[in-house]
């Protein structure tokens, strides 16, 4: 079996010094990633008289007179059963209240969204980047049909940001379950644009102001931290609190503009050895960024620490000064870095993240086999394999046709000591409807020598070459989403302990 067609000569790999080649494949992963929003920023719309405003209906009813509402009521047919009222009632609403409300709807509306899918969502299970599931970034997000939060679940909104969600379908919050924030998200900075009617469950807990003319019903004992927004339509209520928030500290996230690469994705040295990485950084913004910088996060291993210095991109020659942030040009603009790790005790740290920062922007997301690394530091000499992938169109992205197959292609080198090595392949965290395989090609033919399987074992000397291709077939669609829809190729020793890494982004159409 051939390799693919586009076989790509990677003699480059010989020099410790040089990856120039990967720098441009780095910016173009970054330029994919802006465009398809891993997160996209969102706008809070302007509530105007609607502000003040807890509930606002048409018809107001409640069936139980432990409802409580702090904040101003405005209905035009009113409830039978007394509720407790910690502000101002109006009958009928305002006029404007109603202006305002469209108003504030056509701005959610005209929001460009993350997709979280075509039909019926669930947030508790919906897995933004490489957060875990229900774990939310401040952004706006859509759903095709209904967008829902199973009973006894919880959804955490993290950060200090406007979330925007918005249904195309019924929104529903099942009973005792609800909206948990950390991260310095507030209540006042979250809004719900459903298509169809709004449930809350028993017991439930929503925060946000709830924009839904279709009514807005509430479960015994649900409570709303935010407003319930139904002019033209009906507000139930039963024994219900709602608070209208107080005002959010002003949100940091702004459009996040700032996105980042590390290539090559793994490197595995002796202790006394610094492991060297080329990192891009992309201002996808109009602004120049000020004082950009790579620092290590909270967390990383003992005894590791971290330079960094500017790089000429197309030749890879030192400029500028070393730990000495720079600005970043709007426009997507870009700047090159080299990093140094230095390590004094042994460590493995897959994945490790990096923090790339700029003032007035949050750190750029952090994008599992994009700007991560495979850091090993050994007590030991260790094989340090740096390795290349190359798909057909050369921007990082694999298409495979649905039912059909694909391949890229993989060169590397060995760094370091002869040693043992297994390459896999696999879809990291996500569950992909794909299967793989992989072979090791002669690197003059681009031929398979072996037929393609699991995984390749080989001896790896040191400074040796080897190249491989990687086979996917597709049973089912796979969304372009390149944060999380992944193909990693892992070089490991007997023990299972990482020696090098790359990945690309896979899409199904």
């Amino acid at each position: 079996m051939n390799s693919p067609g586009n076989k790509v000569k990677f003699g480059w790999l010989l020099s410790r010094k040089r990856y120039g080649d990967r720098l441009v494949l780095g910016v173009a992963v970054l330029f994919v990633l802006g465009a398809s929003g891993i997160t996209m920023a969102a706008t809070a719309p302007t509530l105007g008289t609607d502000g003040p405003y807890g509930i606002v209906s048409s018809t107001f009813t409640n069936t139980n007179a432990s409802t409580t509402v702090n904040g101003n009521v405005c209905f035009t047919t009113g409830p039978a059963t007394a509720y407790t009222l910690n502000g101002t009632q109006t009958v009928p609403c305002p006029a404007q209240v109603g202006m305002d409300q469209a108003s504030a709807l056509a701005t959610l509306n005209g929001e460009a969204c993350i997709s979280l899918g075509a039909g019926v969502v669930a947030l508790d299970k919906a897995v933004i980047g490489t957060n875990m599931p229900g774990l939310i970034p401040p952004g706006c997000y859509s759903s095709g049909g209904a967008m829902n939060i199973t009973t006894l679940a919880t959804v955490t909104l993290d950060g200090n940001g406007i979330y925007i969600f918005k249904s195309g379908g019924p929104l529903g919050v099942g009973a005792s379950s609800g909206i948990s924030l950390t991260g310095g998200a507030c209540a006042g900075n979250v809004f719900w644009a459903p298509m169809s009617a709004t449930t809350l469950g028993a017991n439930a807990n929503l925060v946000g102001s709830v924009i839904d003319a279709s009514g807005i019903t509430f479960g015994h004992l649900a409570s709303l931290s935010g407003r319930a927004l139904a002019f033209g339509g009906t507000v139930t209520a039963d024994a219900n609190a709602v608070t209208v928030p107080a005002t959010c500290p002003v949100a940091v996230n702004g459009p996040l503009v700032l996105f980042a690469s590390v290539l090559p994705g793994a490197r595995s040295v002796e202790l006394g050895n610094p492991a060297t990485v080329f990192a891009t950084m992309i201002n996808s913004g109009q602004p120049v960024l000020q004082n950009c910088r790579i620092v290590l996060p909270a967390g990383s291993p003992s005894g590791l620490t971290l330079d960094y210095q500017t790089t000429n991109p197309a030749t890879n020659v030192l400029t500028g000064t070393a730990n000495t942030p720079v600005p970043i040009a709007g426009g997507n603009g870009s700047q090159s870095f080299v990093i140094g790790f230095h390590g004094t005790t042994p460590f493995s740290a897959p994945a490790m993240p990096l923090d790339f920062q700029c003032d007035g922007t949050p750190l750029a997301s952090i994008v599992t086999g994009v700007d991560t690394i495979d850091l090993v530091m050994a007590a030991t000499p260790i094989a340090d394999i740096v390795a290349l992938s190359a798909t057909p169109t050369h921007d990082g992205i694999i298409t495979v046709p649905v039912g059909g197959a694909a391949a890229f292609a993989i060169a590397s080198i060995n760094l370091g000591i002869v040693a043992p090595i297994t390459v896999s392949v696999d879809t990291g965290s996500a569950t992909l409807p794909v299967t793989t395989s992989i072979c090791q090609t002669d690197s003059s033919t681009g031929q398979c020598m072996a037929t393609p399987a699991a995984t390749v074992s080989l001896s790896f000397a040191a400074g040796e070459e080897p190249t491989f291709s990687v086979f996917l077939e597709a049973s089912g669609a796979i969304a372009f989403a390149p944060a999380t829809s992944r193909i990693f190729v892992r070089f490991k020793g007997v023990a299972g302990d990482m020696h090098g890494s790359t990945s690309v982004a896979i899409q199904a159409p």
